[in-house]
């Protein structure tokens, strides 16, 4: 019985043995199906999909093809909002320095449908291109609501009928092709399927130095992907400082390959604004009402003509929850705390700015109403903190060892503090300001002498 006993489990276990070989080459078998149905003829499939782009609805400004990652042998036709403002802007003439492009700039709900190419950010384009022709790649970043990606967007303009140009949305991907508007752009929400795509297409494009043109716009996502296409492509990202700081690959694709050269978005001056106003926003807002709006907002186009006022719902809000240490990381960082809200990184409090005597980046407070909220909260008792911080500020750079248009404004609040209402008395520790360290921004403001 016991020998019996044996013989049976022993043939239980061959059968159960059996099975798990059985069901282990079934999954084999299957897993190397799929990986065979995915195994498709590249140069035919591109070719179908580059003929099916100058057929899609005759080629309709609304509408692009979309990839599919994993199925790259399937793709459809889909209308999208972003693929219009591209049509829009290639069609658009700049009058009179005024770029109207007839819908929300980069298709993004809120954004006005003309924007002003000041002079400044010509040279500051022309700059960019030089870096990009010789092989360098190029980051715009500084105070969100600048224009950085309007300014990415006039590079696309200038690089159509050029170069193939990949332009990053947040987490989608569109490829404008070498002869657009007359074949359909090609879309994605997959980095490696674009990339494939791209360089693909950039093979027989006929273009012989870096075919590709990489316009980089992650919208803030911490965690979006970048394409690393090395030395095919001239690659652009614009970016905030904030987004910089904490995304990790955007951090690690700008070390690769030398580095990547940073520039600073050019900064709005007082002429630059009203500018702004007359030509484009005139029927929109009074004068009363622009003055106002830059006394809290200080020189920000995005916040300025906004839509919306948003000064009770935002601004006041994000003063009201700044604590010593938000305050010392805005002047000091280069970004922004990783543990501070989004609101945080809109540029309501500190502007970027850029010295262009020196190619230093600076920061200043955002306007006179910031300005005065904070000295309100550094002379409360719960923030006494920020009021030595203040002060700190202001000798640091009397010395020489802060050379930032930060500790001017500071400067400049003190003094309307002590005379006007007699609060933070002045410290003999600020003596007058080293010529050498002082700084002369572009919009005349002088420090010499000041003691």
């Amino acid at each position: 019985e016991t020998q019996k006993e044996i013989q049976a489990k022993e043939a239980e276990l061959k059968e159960v043995t059996k099975e798990f070989k059985e069901a282990a080459q079934a999954m084999e078998t299957e897993e190397s199906g799929e990986r065979q149905s995915y195994e498709f003829d590249v140069a035919t499939f591109f070719k179908r999909v580059s003929e099916s782009s100058k057929l899609a609805e005759n080629v309709s400004k609304k509408v692009a093809i979309r990839l599919f990652d994993g199925h790259t042998d399937r793709f459809t036709v889909e209308e999208d909002s972003f693929v219009e403002f591209l049509h829009r802007l290639h069609e658009a003439k700049e009058i009179d320095g005024v770029l109207e492009v007839g819908t929300p700039i980069l298709a993004k709900e809120g954004y006005p449908f003309i924007m002003l190419v000041r002079d400044v950010v010509e040279d500051h384009i022309e700059d960019t291109l030089k870096c990009l022709d010789s092989g360098v790649r190029v980051i715009h970043y500084g105070t969100p609501g600048y224009g950085k990606s309007m300014t990415g967007a006039l590079v696309v303009k200038k690089k159509m009928g050029k170069k193939l140009i990949v332009i990053q949305q947040g987490g989608t991907w569109y490829f404008v092709p070498k002869d657009f508007p007359r074949a359909c752009v090609v879309m994605s929400m997959y980095p490696e399927t674009m990339k494939t795509y791209a360089i693909a297409q950039a093979k027989v494009s006929g273009v012989k130095t870096r075919p590709i043109f990489h316009l980089i716009d992650p919208q803030s996502q911490r965690t979006a992907e970048v394409i690393v296409f090395g030395e095919i492509a001239e690659q652009l990202a614009t970016v905030s400082p904030n987004t910089l700081l904490l995304n990790d690959k955007l951090r690690s694709w700008e070390k690769q390959h030398g580095g990547a050269i940073r520039k600073v978005e050019p900064h709005w001056e007082n002429k630059d604004m009203k500018n702004c106003y007359e030509k484009c926003y005139k029927s929109s807002f009074t004068l009363h009402e622009y003055k106002r709006r830059l006394y809290f907002w200080g020189n920000n186009p995005r916040n300025v003509f906004n839509k919306l006022d948003l000064v009770e719902t935002a601004l006041d809000p994000t003063i009201m929850d700044l604590r010593p240490a938000d305050v010392k990381q805005y002047l000091e960082e280069e970004g922004l705390l990783r543990d501070t809200g989004e609101k945080y990184a809109k540029s309501y409090i500190v502007h970027w700015l850029s010295d262009r005597k020196s190619s230093k980046t600076l920061k200043k407070i955002a306007s006179p109403y910031v300005m005065q909220r904070l000295f309100a909260k550094a002379n409360a008792h719960e923030l006494k903190d920020l009021k030595a911080f203040g002060k700190k500020l202001v000798a640091g750079a009397a010395r020489g060892d802060l050379p930032s248009i930060v500790a001017a404004d500071w400067l400049e609040r003190l003094v309307f503090d002590f005379f006007r209402e007699g609060k933070l008395n002045m410290s003999s520790t600020c003596r007058k300001l080293r010529t050498q360290h002082a700084l002369e921004p572009v919009d005349g403001l002088m420090m010499k002498g000041i003691k």
